[in-house]
């Protein structure tokens, strides 16, 4: 069947029927080309605008209002939406058009949770291990904490326009639109502002993840510039001590270098160890001295 039998049967314009003012229908439509989205505004008299927006390759949630008819763009998660499952309160609400609307955008919203839910866990898992990670773990850490920013910004950007849409929907059945059904008007306002609750707590979260976020990258970055200072702290002590130690050590190798040449030498007739001793006693003195200098200037 073509997309013209088909608005034709809806609108039962094949056997010269009226519907009645107050019916509602659902016409779902998928795949559609770009000749049939035409031809759709052309039957209920859409505006470009609208027409534009069904035919555009990337939508965005978005609500627009022209005369008797409001266009809502809703985007669901994979754009997917899942079927309504939950009981319906009112038997008047059935055939009511904004519950229906309230009845998808529930259940697009519904989606979000388990990702707001994923990503808090993730968020605190981060900020409960980043200090107590080894040093081996950093880069992984840190890949993680970007994978997470995207995560929130992705979930940030799909949730704040809902927020937006469901607040314009509530305003208009406010208005003298639903007049005549204020009843149903009201309990569905009731509803969409659950639906409201439910994305504003969702972009609470997504600014509270990131707050829990910065302050993890923040704590990271400062155990890493604490363990390069302590790195540093550790290479040059130990260069510090190579370098005390060849300094005394680089002068009695000098003595004991030239006492061991085939040249003639002070005392180098004498049968007694006298002079060895004398040898080894300027060696112990030089190096206390030494030491003795380095505490005194707080060396070591």
């Amino acid at each position: 069947m073509g997309i013209d039998d088909l608005i034709d049967n809806i609108l039962g314009s094949d056997t010269g029927s009226e519907r009645e003012g107050d019916a509602c229908f659902w016409l779902d439509v998928a795949g559609a080309s770009a000749q049939e989205i035409s031809d759709i505004g052309d039957v209920f008299e859409l505006h470009p605008l609208t027409v534009e927006d069904m035919d555009h390759e990337n939508p965005r949630d978005k609500i627009d209002v022209f005369g008797d008819y409001v266009s809502t763009g809703y985007l669901a998660n994979g754009g997917v939406v899942p079927p309504y499952t939950k009981e319906v309160p009112l038997s008047g609400l059935v055939n009511f058009p904004p519950y229906i609307v309230y009845a998808i955008l529930d259940e697009i919203t519904d989606q979000l949770s388990p990702e707001i839910v994923a990503i808090e866990q993730r968020v605190d898992a981060i900020d409960e291990l980043v200090l107590i990670l080894s040093h081996n773990e950093h880069e992984n850490m840190l890949r993680q904490m970007g994978e997470q920013r995207r995560r929130i910004l992705t979930t940030w950007q799909s949730t704040h326009p809902k927020i937006e849409v469901v607040e314009t929907l509530v305003h208009m059945l406010s208005s003298r639109v639903w007049a005549m059904q204020s009843g149903l008007a009201e309990e569905v306002s009731q509803y969409l502002g659950d639906v409201h609750g439910h994305l504003t707590a969702a972009v609470g979260s997504c600014s509270r993840a990131e707050a829990v976020l910065s302050r993890s990258h923040s704590n990271y970055l400062a155990k890493i510039s604490l363990e390069l200072s302590r790195a540093t702290f550790d290479s040059n002590s130990t260069t510090e001590r190579w370098t005390m130690l060849g300094t005394i050590v680089v002068p009695i190798n000098i003595v004991t270098s030239f006492l061991g040449v085939n040249l003639k030498v002070p005392g180098q007739d004498r049968d007694d160890t006298l002079n060895f001793f004398i040898v080894m006693a300027c060696m112990v003195i030089y190096a206390s001295a030494t030491l003795a200098f380095w505490r005194w200037r707080q060396i070591i």
